[in-house]
């Protein structure tokens, strides 16, 4: 087990020994810095990790994912309560974040979405703001302004980027 000892945002931790741990699986709305405002629901999220690791006592385990390191030099890991339960999937059920994945760390992209329907379907948290719901009905229906992701509703074709030397899936 190890101890959280700041949240630095809804997806992002440090834990007493001085690992910056990235919440792989799930993006939440960003803090403002540097004179930048906070996304919409950006410190709901931050208190609710808060909170979900005070009733724990900031104990988790962390289990690191397949690329366990991101560019930045962050642990990128699942994180879990003393209890067995997955912090990204408590967060998705609450609607303060959406599940993202990017390859090779998709071990629970199938269930991590499972969780975030929930959310989704119920219209909660940040499910529950317009921006999250563009109406664009597929993926050739978004502006070409919109950079960065795109929540697209519809159905798709699942096409993963592979980087090079990794095996096709």
């Amino acid at each position: 087990m190890a101890t959280v000892a700041y949240v630095n945002d809804g997806d992002t931790v440090r834990l007493t020994n001085g690992d910056r741990v990235r919440l792989v699986g799930i993006d939440t709305p960003e803090v403002g810095r540097d004179g930048t405002e906070d996304e919409p629901y950006a410190r709901k999220a931050q208190q609710a990790l808060r909170a979900l690791l005070a009733d724990a006592r900031n104990r988790v385990r962390v289990v690191d994912a397949t690329e366990g390191e991101d560019r930045y030099g962050r642990r990128l890991s699942y994180l879990y309560l003393p209890d067995g339960r997955s912090v990204q999937a408590r967060l998705l059920e609450q609607g303060m974040a959406m599940a993202v994945f990017v390859a090779p760390n998709l071990e629970l992209a199938d269930c991590l979405l499972a969780h975030e329907a929930l959310a989704r379907d119920d219209a909660l948290g940040l499910w529950s703001l317009p921006a999250y719901d563009p109406g664009w009905p597929s993926a050739p229906g978004i502006p070409a302004a919109v950079q960065g992701a795109a929540i697209v509703r519809g159905l798709h074709r699942l096409r993963l980027a592979r980087r090079r030397g990794q095996p096709r899936l």
